[in-house]
């Protein structure tokens, strides 16, 4: 991992750190204005992330046209983009600002302006992208000019970034071993994939969705074989190959219920046939025990919403039945 630091008032430096870092550009002032600038940025494998910060009003101009994906999240300030989308786009916190190979980003910068910039090779986006269709993309992916990091993805995707902000700026730990960079490339452009709008969005979706529909369908039936196992929605969502997010949307999406909330439901199923059971000469406690319920106070209250009564009641009517 290489690390650059830079603090000056050259505006001449500054722009050279900046082109030798990111791509070639130019920064521009206004006149008799001073000038104070900070870089922060590390190349990971093959990412970089750095960390901007102007004092006063400045332009940075991309000097030839973009090879790489750009990714720029104003911390403090905002940013006028140019270069990103046939119109200027006013960028705030809250928002970023994506552009990728064959633009020329042009960017006005406000006064006290802090900005997360993130340059990301084409190659890593393709075989990102290749991971999560199951086959080589047909064209490069293209992303819409501006993302949204206060929906539920958005943020997902920024607590990332925070998390790779935070390991950059220490002196040891995780971040220094190259599996480790490497992991962390593949979540942020993964989640770039994923949480904002682009070229293979709908494709993604879809394919996501079917993926899910198998993985909540694979679950039930692991379920209906063995409710009694200790299950969680972590290892179910382990057994069926995808994340418990993913598999927690399923469920709701398939079924408007939880993966647990369905494990709880077989169960008490399963306890109501064993206590209309009449042949079944044991107590309510030793089946509930059965099928995983501990502590009876709470199992009596579910079964009690779920099929109108209590347990006990159940079992008076199975032995009656049974005479």
């Amino acid at each position: 991992m290489v690390k650059r630091v830079l603090r000056t008032d050259d505006r001449e430096i500054a722009e050279s750190t900046v082109s030798s870092t990111y791509e070639p550009s130019s920064i521009e002032v206004g006149p008799r204005q001073s000038f104070e600038f900070t870089l922060d940025a590390a190349t990971l494998s093959h990412v970089v992330a750095g960390r901007l910060h102007v004092r006063k009003p400045s332009r940075l101009h991309g000097t030839d046209e973009s090879g790489q994906y750009h990714v720029c999240l104003p911390l403090t300030g905002k940013v006028l983009c140019g270069g990103a989308a046939d119109e200027p786009q006013l960028i705030t916190p809250g928002r970023a600002s994506v552009w990728g190979p064959g633009q020329t980003p042009d960017t006005y910068w406000a006064a006290g302006t802090t900005l997360m910039c993130f340059m990301i090779p084409p190659d890593l986006v393709r075989s990102e992208a290749e991971a999560l269709l199951g086959r080589t993309p047909p064209a490069p992916v293209v992303f819409e000019p501006r993302m949204d990091l206060t929906t539920p993805s958005g943020r997902s995707w920024w607590r990332l970034v925070n998390l790779l902000a935070g390991e950059l700026e220490a002196d040891s730990g995780l971040i220094q071993q190259a599996m480790t960079r490497h992991h962390f490339e593949r979540l942020v452009v993964e989640g770039l994939l994923l949480a904002h709008r682009n070229s293979l969005s709908d494709v993604l979706e879809q394919r996501f969705r079917s993926t899910t529909t198998n993985a909540v369908a694979r679950a039930i039936e692991l379920v209906e074989e063995d409710p009694a196992a200790p299950w969680s929605a972590l290892s179910l969502a382990s057994r069926v190959h995808v994340s418990v997010r993913s598999l927690q949307d399923g469920f709701r999406r398939e079924h408007d219920t939880t993966p647990m909330s369905y494990v709880r439901s077989v169960r008490l199923r399963r306890v109501r046939d064993d206590l209309l059971d009449a042949a079944a000469l044991v107590t309510v406690n030793q089946v509930a025990q059965r099928w995983g319920f501990l502590h009876m106070g709470r199992f009596a209250e579910s079964y009690r919403r779920e099929f109108g009564e209590l347990p006990s009641v159940t079992r008076r009517r199975g032995h009656v039945a049974g005479l």
